[in-house]
């Protein structure tokens, strides 16, 4: 018989800055033999909209953001993740039936992932603009820099849970 999961978190999902109940829960159940391993929360529309705007409203924070911090915040996920490895690991295999050699790939390329976002921070920069080009722009330059733009909405599979929704959330 699996063990029954219970998440080291409040029940409910993540919307802003705390957690938000649901109405509704479906068991999560272990494919191989189909025992009930957890209970997760379900969304709704009015939820996944919540979530949108509680993003729109911290955008233009986001952006003042420095790349130091961006790239803290990275390395600390990264660090979180290798710290709890093995507990994922458990998890996955749990969620999606599969073989632990096939989970531990998973979270193995999950921090590399994390990794490399933190690292690609110190790549985002900015260009020149020769601004002389044109009349009265004579020794003048200009430039431009990357900014986060805003909120993204990623849909991750579920046949690698983790390391899908990593791919669109540590680039991110």
């Amino acid at each position: 018989m699996m063990p029954h999961f219970e998440p080291p978190y409040p029940a409910g999902l993540p919307i802003g800055r705390g957690w938000t109940q649901t109405s509704e829960s479906t068991t999560v159940l272990f494919p191989f033999d189909g025992t009930e391993v957890a209970s997760a929360p379900l969304g709704t529309v009015e939820l996944a909209l919540a979530a949108i705007d509680a993003a729109v409203a911290v955008a233009a924070a986001g952006a003042t953001l420095t790349s130091g911090l961006r790239r803290a915040v990275l390395v600390d996920i990264e660090r979180a993740i290798s710290a709890n490895a093995e507990q994922l690991q458990n998890i996955l295999v749990l969620e999606t039936g599969k073989p632990l050699v096939d989970c531990r790939t998973e979270v193995a390329r999950t921090i590399t992932t994390w990794a490399a976002a933190a690292d690609e921070v110190s790549h985002i920069h900015g260009e020149t603009v020769p601004v002389d080009l044109q009349a009265g722009g004579q020794g003048m330059i200009g430039y431009w820099t990357r900014r986060p733009a805003g909120p993204v909405l990623g849909i991750a599979g579920f046949n690698y849970p983790l390391l899908l929704a990593t791919h669109k959330i540590a680039p991110a």
